[in-house]
């Protein structure tokens, strides 16, 4: 849904500024109701300005009908404002026929028992494509942290915090990946943090090498002896759905994008 011009018009007329979307799973008719049912599957309220894809789970409907193919019905979908008011004409509309690149479309997650691995420098038009640097950052920004003293980005870390794992939510349209990635929106990264201070304790997943380099670190054998560095030891895959060159729909699973655990390394 992308409003137009006019439409923004037709939207500042509306008391809220919210709208509800359900989707439903229309049912055949039973002996006792001659009509069509309907079945909600979901709810979502979202801006009248707002624009691009918004993702439903209709899971429930698709296990209905593999089950029974007869009872595809297909799906209905309801928008209203939440003060109940008529909402104008073309406000919100559907893509028409011409434009296939918008056309709704229905996911299937189907396990074939083969397992798709990968990496973004695979996908080709993929977010190369879409990797600008976000308008946020000033390359001011961008050189002074280059050149700036690491210490002193990391002087929030205090020497009683040792290596542990902390949040890192990353938002794909913050970072301009949204245009080709579709779900999901974002996704916990981690990060890692801390200090990796002697003596090394085993809740720090130290290795052998960094439980040394920490005693070198310590006694102050040289001054090019510095502390080991809290990584991440553990990473994991996600999956994610997203556009090809081609505007195909992929799904794909990519190795090392979550940071599972963090040790002293």
């Amino acid at each position: 849904m992308k409003p137009r011009i006019k439409d923004r018009r037709k939207a500042k007329t509306l008391k809220s500024q919210l709208l509800e979307l359900k989707v439903y799973q229309v049912l055949p008719p039973t002996r006792t109701k001659k009509k069509r049912r309907k079945k909600l599957l979901e709810s979502r309220r979202v801006s009248v300005h707002s624009t691009g894809w918004e993702i439903f789970s209709v899971k429930e409907a698709v296990t209905a009908w593999i089950k029974n193919n007869e009872s595809n019905l297909g799906l209905s979908i309801s928008i209203r404002s939440l003060d109940d008011e008529p909402v104008p004409r073309g406000l919100a509309r559907f893509a028409r026929g011409n434009h296939s690149d918008r056309q709704p479309l229905l996911v299937l997650f189907v396990d074939d028992n083969r397992q798709s691995y990968g990496n973004f420098s695979s996908i080709k038009g993929g977010y190369q494509t879409f990797l600008q640097p976000n308008k946020s950052f000033s390359s001011t920004d961008i050189i002074r942290t280059k050149r700036g003293d690491v210490t002193g980005m990391l002087s929030h870390v205090t020497k009683n915090e040792s290596c542990a794992r902390h949040d890192l939510y990353i938002d794909f349209e913050r970072i301009g990946w949204a245009a080709w990635i579709i779900s999901p929106k974002g996704y916990n990264a981690f990060q890692c943090k801390g200090n990796c201070y002697f003596p090394l304790g085993q809740n720090q997943r130290p290795t052998n090498h960094a439980t040394v380099q920490s005693i070198a670190h310590e006694l102050g054998l040289t001054q090019s002896v510095k502390l080991p560095c809290c990584v991440p030891d553990r990473l994991v895959a996600i999956s994610l759905l997203y556009f090809d060159e081609y505007g195909n729909v992929i799904l794909k699973q990519y190795d090392d994008m979550v940071a599972a655990g963090c040790g002293c390394h």
